[in-house]
């Protein structure tokens, strides 16, 4: 890094950026733990009060108290974050109630802020996707603009830069869109040239500096023109802190500038500083002394006036080097003396600072533990009466101690004996469920080999023969028509049934799932079923999945998913669907979501001839060690989670096991 990029990251970013990151992290540390009641800051205890109390209104119609929620949940994001979660699933629910699919996807999207809030960068993606989704189907582009512009920075945390760059320019697509056709162009102006700016990051956080440049002055012009003072003052120091790296200082000092001439405008004396200290510093490397004196004279005045010793300290350490290059150096060593001084006194504050708390807390522990000991001694006086009755109290306390202590013995034995059996009973459960699941699968691939080499030749035989006898009717003239046609009827009814039978044998033996793997086959699937022209659509995103799962993992999971997508093509009579398989770390998700007639799984379960598939996927996805939830009401729809553990023992052996089922159903499939 140049040295003038090394000064740029002490002095700019603390002043501009660092320390707003700073303070939201000291902020999300002091948030206490879910389970601690948060405590809310004074300054913002009316904030939540009023908004509680216009919750808890009984005249207030469900779509006023949605908002009033959603608007408790923003305030809770930088507090509590499980507290700012409760609140937005509350809203949900409302928004559900009230049929505000915007709403609801604002609600995913916030979730999702506040899980990437967490580091946890893949759960968050799913959530922001999902409310992608919303906004997808009811049409609210300015709302697919703002899940773009955050799906793209969890795709750059994860390092997948070219699905970043996607997000952000679909989201450039849409908004040049409005700006060009829409009702509001203004509406959107500013928030182009924010889109502009995150695509430049994307080059410049992969060092791409050249490719950069451009996104960077194109959201710089945009910003000029929306007229917006945040836009506009983001993006020089982004341009200025580009030009340093390039070491092109002379055009990052332009930007600085600009940047300086928006704080002066505005009014930010603190901006004013922290620009002039980064200005003086440009104008120092490029030997413009007395321009560099001037400003960093300029910047100490500023500070001064806003009494910060730190931002001081930092401008007298520039003073120092500014008068060393120019060969003064009685007046070098003078601010640098200045710049111990104050780093000294701030270390003096800090340390009076804590000397004073320290002596404080010696105060307050010598004052409790003098109550301590007069808490002692009159404890100690109120034993002597009661000697005499302790000694009682004690002789009986042992009698009932050693019964009690026989009860809990026996009691102890009992509790331990159901604990081994209720062990034993769910050893017994899972080995019962693993043997019935490899005897379907063993059956599966016995009736499918069998129907594939038996039935499947036998019936070829018979298109054979009959397609001979064809063959010897047609050189016969005096041959009767009727004859003819019903030997073709025969034949092409025998044709249907040979692809019927290859098609029963397919399903019972799925050869994609063990050439694809789980991703291939359900793709396969769902191009197999999808028909838009008939009025459904699937659409599948699979994250995650480049390595191959277990097989046994594999095999239950497709079994499960095909039996969910039938049960939605049979009955939800649903004209969309929408699929996802997520696998990151150690877990696997699958989430399905259709727009049908939804169910009530209640009684579903309840009724002795409807409940048995849905048992069975409990069942499966039980024996893999995972957790099915459904969740579907009468009239809107069915969302259904499955989460599956992934071990890393699994993981490593996954080569080995899927090599082994591909020789064992290998002569099954091969002719298919």
């Amino acid at each position: 890094m140049s040295c003038f990029a090394g000064c740029y990251t002490r002095c700019l970013l603390p002043t501009r950026a660092l320390l707003v990151v700073v303070a939201t992290s000291l902020l999300l540390r002091a948030a206490p733990a879910a389970s601690a009641a948060p405590e809310v800051p004074p300054a913002k205890q009316h904030y939540f009060d009023s908004f509680r109390r216009d919750a808890a209104r009984p005249d207030q119609p469900d779509s006023a108290r949605m908002h009033t929620l959603y608007k408790l949940a923003l305030g809770w994001r930088r507090i509590s974050r499980d507290s700012a979660r409760a609140w937005t699933e509350r809203t949900i629910g409302l928004a559900r109630k009230v049929g505000s699919r915007r709403k609801e996807a604002l609600c995913w999207g916030y979730i999702g802020a506040l899980i990437k809030d967490e580091g946890d960068f893949a759960t968050a993606l799913r959530y922001q996707l999902r409310a992608l989704r919303i906004h997808e189907k009811v049409g609210n582009r300015h709302g697919q603009i703002s899940a773009h512009n955050d799906i793209g920075p969890l795709h750059k945390n994860l390092h997948q830069w070219e699905q970043s760059l996607a997000s952000y320019h679909r989201a450039r697509a849409i908004a040049e869109d409005l700006i060009a056709h829409g009702p509001n162009p203004a509406d959107i102006t500013d928030r182009l040239a924010y889109v502009l700016n995150n695509i430049g990051t994307v080059y410049f956080d992969q060092g791409k500096y050249a490719e950069a440049q451009p996104w960077y002055e194109q959201a710089l012009a945009q910003a000029r023109r929306s007229g917006s003072p945040d836009a506009i003052a983001t993006v020089p120091t982004n341009l200025g802190g580009l030009e340093a790296e390039l070491k092109h200082y002379a055009a990052a000092y332009g930007y600085f500038r600009e940047a300086l001439a928006l704080d002066e405008r505005e009014g930010n004396l603190y901006g004013q500083a922290a620009d002039l200290l980064v200005v003086g510093e440009i104008q120092t490397f490029l030997g413009q002394y007395a321009n560099a004196e001037r400003d960093l004279t300029r910047a100490r005045a500023a500070a001064r006036q806003l009494g910060d010793a730190i931002l001081l300290k930092d401008i007298q350490l520039r003073f120092s080097r500014l008068h060393a290059r120019m060969g003064e150096g009685a007046r070098a060593g003078q601010a640098y003396e200045r710049f111990i001084r104050l780093s000294d006194s701030l270390f003096t504050s800090e340390s009076t600072h804590q000397m004073a708390e320290m002596r404080a807390r010696y105060d307050t522990e010598r004052a409790e533990q003098t109550a301590r000991l007069n808490a002692l001694h009159l404890v100690e006086e109120q034993l002597t009466v009661r000697k005499r009755t302790i000694q009682l109290v004690m002789a009986l306390g042992a009698v009932l101690g050693a019964y009690l202590i026989g009860w809990l013995l026996v009691n102890r034995t009992r509790l331990r004996a159901r604990v081994a059996l209720a062990q034993a009973r769910a050893e017994q459960e899972r080995a019962a469920t693993a043997a019935v699941i490899e005897a379907e699968e063993r059956e599966r691939r016995r009736i499918g080999a069998d129907l594939h080499e038996s039935v499947g030749q036998l019936l070829t035989a018979a298109k054979l023969n009959l397609s001979g006898l064809e063959h010897e009717l047609a050189s016969v003239p005096t041959a009767p028509a009727d004859t003819r046609q019903l030997l073709g009827t025969a034949i092409t009814s025998l044709d249907d049934s040979l692809r019927e039978v290859r098609s029963i044998s397919h399903q019972l033996l799925p050869n994609a799932l063990i050439r694809l793997g789980l991703a291939g086959a359900v793709r396969e699937l769902v191009q197999q079923l999808s028909a838009p022209a008939a009025g459904l659509r699937i659409t599948l995103d699979a994250i995650g999945l480049e390595r191959r799962l277990p097989p046994l993992v594999e095999g239950v999971l497709y079994r499960v998913v095909q039996e969910l997508i039938a049960n939605v093509v049979k009955h939800a009579h649903a004209d969309d669907i929408t699929l996802q398989i997520v696998h990151h770390g150690r877990e696997l998700t699958v989430l399905l979501e259709d727009n049908g007639v939804g169910f009530d799984l209640a009684d579903a379960l309840a009724r002795p001839d409807g409940g048995i598939g849905l048992r069975n996927l409990y069942s499966r996805i039980g024996y893999l060690g995972g957790r099915l939830d459904i969740d579907s009401r009468v009239g809107r729809g069915t969302i259904v989670t499955i989460e599956v553990p992934i071990s890393a023992e699994s993981e490593a052996d996954t080569a080995a096991p899927a090599a082994a089922v591909g020789a064992a159903v290998g002569a099954a499939v091969s002719t298919s």
